[in-house]
């Protein structure tokens, strides 16, 4: 596990990532769209992922990474995934 200013950093370190709030947590963006939360409170964070790496993920362990439940549109994903993909083709 990492701890909450080591998880600002790392989300942070991906080029073109802003840091803004959101409601009232700190949300990490980058073109002004949202692929991760952090709930400090709670020790936790929330990353977007699509449903095969949620699936991947949380087959390597539950108790530590585990979906949350949120109706998304194919084309919702489908922009998440090219976040993701434009951010570590960017490393």
């Amino acid at each position: 596990m990492v701890d909450i200013e080591t998880f600002r950093k790392l989300a942070l370190s991906f080029p073109g990532t802003e840091e803004q709030p959101h409601f009232d947590i700190p949300s990490f963006r980058v073109k002004n769209k949202i692929f991760a939360t952090l709930w400090a409170k709670e020790n936790r964070a929330m990353l977007k992922l699509s449903l095969a790496d949620q699936s991947v993920f949380c087959s390597y362990d539950n108790t530590v990474f585990f979906p949350v439940p949120v109706r998304r549109t194919p084309s919702e994903a489908d922009g998440a995934n090219r976040a993701l993909r434009l951010l570590n083709s960017q490393k």
